[in-house]
């Protein structure tokens, strides 16, 4: 399964501009001196580049414990037949959750204190660990980057939001549009585009 939800959008960079990001927004004045394709974790209107991905963000207490059962059900004696992951297994509530929030606090702060606070975590095989991470950076987490905006990501972000405005146009068939034009660097082509732009812009 798939926890992570991916949304493109067109933004004029200005160090003053902001963009709409989950509930809330952030200042994309904070991407310029960085390269196209950093990433960055919305913590309130500020982006703070980040590194890595789920498995950086578990305590150092348990890193080892997470690792030592091989990652697979049922290898290295563990498995979660004898869990009961129910609502009393979390100490965290969301009364604490709302308040490291209002202090500040990240997504992965948030994460982090999750799965200290988790009573069963620990005895949890290293796939369900991971499942668990993931399922919490989906909801806690908000990332976002700048992209290179290259015809391929230019095409497929207008195609995901709007495929009207772009009559549909796909990504292979862009490409197959683009080669039998024998349209490259220096050449010099006559278009006629009913895209929005995309074709000539490619």
């Amino acid at each position: 399964h798939s926890y992570v939800t991916e949304r493109a959008t067109f933004h004029q960079l200005k160090s003053d501009s902001h963009v709409k990001v989950g509930k809330g927004r952030a200042m994309l004045g904070d991407l310029i001196g960085h390269p196209f394709g950093a990433k960055f974790e919305v913590v309130g209107e500020k982006l703070v580049l980040v590194s890595g991905t789920a498995p950086e963000l578990l305590p150092p207490s348990m890193e080892d414990s997470a690792l030592d059962d091989g990652g697979e059900d049922g290898v290295g004696g563990k498995d979660n037949r004898h869990l009961h992951d129910g609502d009393d297994a979390q100490e965290l509530g969301e009364a604490e959750i709302s308040a490291m929030r209002a202090a500040g606090a990240s997504g992965r702060e948030i994460v982090q204190a999750l799965v200290a606070n988790s009573a069963t975590f620990s005895e949890k095989t290293a796939f369900s660990q991971a499942k668990y991470i993931k399922r919490k950076v989906a909801k806690y987490v908000v990332e976002m980057s700048a992209r290179w905006p290259s015809a391929r990501a230019v095409c497929d972000a207008v195609l995901g939001k709007d495929p009207h405005r772009v009559h549909g146009l796909r990504r292979d068939s862009l490409g197959i549009l683009l080669s039998l034009a024998n349209a490259g660097a220096h050449a010099r082509v006559l278009v006629l585009d009913g895209c929005a732009g995309l074709l000539q812009g490619a």
